[in-house]
């Protein structure tokens, strides 16, 4: 009988410290994340700028959408609200909230509150050949056990990665990917 409680608790210390380990290196993940995607693209501003305004329409050339439901008007007085129902069983409304044809949009991620939990900032300048394509997202994670599940668990995508691919895959010119990368 001694046996089995020594067992159960060398199971209990083992456990504990596994949740230690995982707080502690949760808690060495900055919170707040600020990176850039830009590409270059043999397109005009118009036929992405286009792309990106018509979010019914994402799910026929992003990759990581199921489908999607349009929604009622946010508190935020936004251009349009959506939910996007993603391939890894997320589902996460977004709102446009700028929008200047055919040279800038971005769009916020909201939570069960409405409070702005991400936001991507997305500028299409013209270029001799096609347009250069500036997506930069800004988000949030909060919670150890979160930002440790996402970097180590279920290697999270970051939003930018996804459209940047999808776009360049939609039409077909994988142009060179710059990658700027900045941790708050």
């Amino acid at each position: 009988m001694r046996g089995i409680w020594i067992f159960f608790v060398i199971i209990l210390v083992l456990t504990t410290a596994g949740f230690a380990i995982v707080w502690l290196a949760g808690m060495n993940i900055p919170e707040k994340h600020d990176i850039t995607r830009e590409f270059e693209i043999q397109e005009s501003p118009h036929t992405i700028w286009y792309l990106l305004a018509d979010y019914a329409g994402y799910s026929n050339w992003r990759e990581d959408i199921r489908f999607l439901v349009t929604l009622p008007p946010t508190k935020m007085d936004s251009l349009h609200s959506w939910r996007e129902y993603e391939m890894n069983g997320h589902n996460i409304s977004y709102v446009m909230v700028e929008s200047s044809f055919p040279r800038y949009i971005a769009f916020e991620t909201l939570d069960d509150g409405e409070d702005p939990i991400g936001r991507w900032d997305i500028s299409i300048s013209k270029m001799e050949d096609g347009c250069a394509v500036s997506i930069r997202e800004r988000g949030i994670s909060e919670g150890p056990f979160h930002r440790f599940s996402k970097k180590y668990l279920n290697r999270a995508k970051l939003k930018a990665d996804v459209i940047s691919r999808s776009i360049q895959e939609r039409y077909q010119h994988p142009e060179e990917e710059k990658r700027v990368t900045i941790w708050n």
